[in-house]
């Protein structure tokens, strides 16, 4: 029978704990370096960095409702970068704020980011986001109108899955059918919840599927 033995390095060649404090400094200034390549083309649209630079998140705990918006929003003014992580056009952000003339300015929307009405906020859509392509275009409209330029703050990840006509029959469909039998639970009919199983089971189209529209079409 043949044998085989390890070939065990000796103690001194082993690493040590400064030779791992090295290796993890290393990592930590690659990932700091990639996040500063990442962010560069962005923050040149941005604001000028502030004196103090944060980073603040917004959360309710309760079942939407919290006014995320709207905090969102004041909150804005002192940041570079909003970024929406997750959700879809079924919510709803309305601030209220005080325009030029002085008169109170209501503005609405369901998909971007609440504060882009603020200048040189960057805006992103992240990748937990489900995009309605539609209401993205009319929303992006409506900005425009609102200010040229705001077009080019706004940025989709390209790993956002999409939601598509598919997802809103689907979802009227299954309302029509629980409220027969009393269990319907009130959907806001905009097709989230289809899109979000089609993104579970990984068949729903992401926006980067549409550089192949083949891909798309089966």
């Amino acid at each position: 029978m043949n044998t085989m033995t390890a070939q065990i390095p000796e103690h001194d060649a082993w690493p040590t704990a400064d030779d791992s404090s090295a290796v993890l400094d290393q990592i930590r200034a690659m990932r700091v370096e990639s996040q500063t390549q990442r962010l560069g083309a962005l923050s040149k649209l941005g604001m000028e960095p502030p004196a103090v630079q944060r980073t603040t998140w917004v959360g309710d705990l309760q079942q939407g409702d919290g006014g995320k918006g709207a905090m969102a929003d004041r909150l804005a003014a002192g940041h570079q970068i909003i970024v929406r992580v997750q959700g879809g056009d079924n919510a709803g952000h309305t601030t209220v704020f005080a325009g030029k003339d002085g008169k109170d300015r209501t503005l609405s929307t369901h998909l971007m980011p609440s504060g882009l009405r603020h200048p040189k906020t960057v805006g992103i859509l992240g990748n937990g986001v489900l995009v309605n392509p539609e209401r993205f275009a009319q929303e992006l409209a409506e900005l425009g109108a609102a200010d040229p330029a705001a077009g080019l703050r706004v940025f989709v990840s390209d790993r956002c899955h999409l939601v598509l006509p598919l997802h809103r029959i689907a979802d009227a469909r299954q309302e029509r059918q629980k409220e027969v039998r009393g269990q319907a639970i009130g959907t806001t009919g905009r097709g989230i919840g289809p899109a979000n199983v089609s993104k579970v089971n990984r068949i729903g189209v992401r926006v980067i599927d549409l550089h192949d529209m083949d891909l798309v079409a089966d």
